[in-house]
């Protein structure tokens, strides 16, 4: 396990929704007409929650933010039926390669757990699965989403 890293609710962090909001519009925001660091930080300001969906996660290490991911409801407009998502898995890059991937994997599953959720399911740039597929996740099928190439891929819970 990394040395010093907590795992926590965004919602207990409000000082770490603008990093947060950072994050995921450098990483994914162009996969979203007029989309803003702005928008994406009044968005996540509203969804800030421990008990209802979206919940979103977040390690720190000596109170800085190193990586995040969610629970979220349906991700995919291709899987409406697919209720359930881990998505926004990122990780800082000063800090990768030390397990916080894995740390926020396995916090998103004992959530859903805890939210009687048997099935998540997430999508990947890794059409091999990558750490995914090392912490038990099936793939499902190769698609294209907003002109991206992704493997959707599951995990049952029960």
């Amino acid at each position: 396990m990394p040395d010093k890293i907590s795992i926590d609710f965004l919602a207990n962090h409000p000082d770490k929704v603008l990093g947060v909001a950072e994050w995921l519009f450098d990483e994914w925001g162009y996969l979203r007409e007029n989309n803003s660091v702005e928008k994406r930080y009044d968005e996540l300001k509203i969804q800030l929650s421990k008990t209802t969906v979206p919940i979103h996660i977040i390690a720190l290490k000596d109170n800085v933010l190193t990586g995040v991911v969610a629970l979220k409801p349906t991700e995919m407009k291709l899987f409406p039926q697919q209720e359930y998502w881990l998505g926004s898995l990122f990780v800082s890059p000063i800090f990768r390669g030390q397990g916080i991937a894995t740390l926020l994997e396995n916090e998103i599953v004992s959530l859903a757990k805890s939210h009687s959720i048997s099935k998540l399911y997430l999508q990947t740039e890794a059409l091999d699965g990558g750490l995914y597929r090392k912490l038990g996740w099936q793939g499902l099928e190769i698609v294209s989403d907003h002109g991206i190439t992704v493997l959707v891929m599951e995990k049952c819970l029960v």
